[in-house]
């Protein structure tokens, strides 16, 4: 499962959060998975946008990668973990916990507004994760 969140600025300047909900079907789960989303993003299931896909450009990103089926209490769990810590970490960061992988960043004009931003892109991701697309 790949799912990703994204705020997006349109060429208009209009900005909105964007979610994808991908499923990998029946395949071995690697054990590190960081780079999937480039490799092999999986099958797209749902999606949430509020203007047209591409072209926009992303000024934060919220990737969260784990086995088909993870429950949202493992998800959940992960992200309260990652955000624990966020203010220590590096801009973009990368985490992995309990077999899921966390993906993070910002634009640097975003970085005073990290911790929003984070909040915003889990309120997305987990949202989407949760309705199964």
């Amino acid at each position: 499962m790949y799912v990703t969140a994204h705020r997006v600025r349109a060429r208009t300047g209009d900005e909105a959060v964007h979610a994808f909900l991908h499923q990998h079907g029946a395949v071995a789960w690697p054990d590190e998975v960081f780079d999937w989303p480039e490799i092999n993003p999986g099958r797209l299931i749902g999606r949430r946008t509020m203007f047209e896909v591409g072209g926009n450009n992303v000024l934060s990103y919220l990737d969260l990668l784990a086995p088909d089926g993870t429950p949202a209490s493992v998800i959940e769990g992960a992200l309260e973990e990652f955000r624990q810590d966020l203010e220590e970490r590096a801009n973009p960061t990368v985490m992995v916990t309990g077999g899921i992988t966390i993906r993070f960043g910002t634009n640097l004009g975003l970085e005073p507004q990290r911790a929003t931003a984070f909040e915003e892109l889990a309120h997305a991701a987990t949202e989407l994760h949760s309705s199964g697309g």
